[in-house]
């Protein structure tokens, strides 16, 4: 019983020397528990080292892919492009009545050649192509056939380049 009146008391005297310290000594104390850790800054900063990183892998993976096409494949052109893929399942028709639909891939025209894998990340891996197409004898650019006007709207009439040659 002692014992817990005296811890009593110590707390009591604790805080009224807290209450009697000059205001400079207790701003300083302040001072010193208000700076931050290397844990609370980190805390504090980790999604955005995260976002800066990423932003950076991102452009070192672009310019590694920039010099492979220029250097290595001598491309004429590269770039993200829509092919009309029919669907595997042919049953489905969907909202627009359509037996194909549209796939975003990644393709590149070298010399002779026009080819496609599914997305950048598949070229930048080394994987094979997905498709290709040669030109080579009777091939080259064509407008639209008048089946395929009819299954395109306006808009995508305007944006439909037709490639034909061997594949």
């Amino acid at each position: 019983e002692k014992e817990s009146n005296n811890s009593d008391e110590d707390k009591i005297d604790d805080e009224s020397k807290e209450s009697t310290a000059s205001p400079i000594v207790t701003r300083f104390m302040n001072f010193f528990q208000a700076l931050p850790t290397d844990e609370d800054l980190r805390r504090s900063y980790f999604w955005e080292a995260r976002r800066v990183g990423e932003r950076e892998r991102e452009k070192l993976a672009t310019k590694k892919r920039t010099l492979r096409l220029e250097k290595l494949w001598h491309v004429q052109w590269y770039g993200n492009v829509k092919l009309k893929e029919t669907r595997s399942d042919t049953k489905y028709s969907g909202a627009s009545g359509r037996s194909w639909e549209w796939e975003e891939i990644f393709a590149l025209l070298e010399g002779h050649r026009f080819i496609y894998w599914r997305d950048v990340k598949h070229f930048d891996d080394g994987d094979a192509p997905l498709g290709q197409i040669y030109f080579a004898g009777h091939s080259g650019l064509a407008g639209l056939s008048p089946l395929e006007m009819r299954e395109l709207s306006k808009d995508e009439m305007s944006l439909v380049v037709c490639i034909f040659g061997r594949g």
